[in-house]
């Protein structure tokens, strides 16, 4: 869920996270480039992906929220 996807982007130092199956030929060529590992900036961009699919999910919990009190 969302708390896996942040707690993974926290740690974006030493873990890359993946939040779409467009994101995996990014990953297997900075992998190949790099023995097998993915570089600090490719983990950042990919971090950054998964706090705005978050973000996105949150604001949608929320105004489902606000419309629900509305009513």
């Amino acid at each position: 869920g969302p708390a896996m996807l942040r707690a993974a982007a926290k740690n974006h130092d030493a873990v890359t996270v993946i939040t779409s199956s467009s994101q995996y030929e990014t990953v297997l060529s900075d992998m190949a480039s790099n023995n097998g590992a993915t570089t600090l900036t490719t983990r950042r961009n990919l971090a950054g992906a998964a706090y705005t699919l978050t973000a996105q999910y949150d604001t949608a919990i929320s105004q489902w929220f606000a419309q629900q009190n509305s009513a």
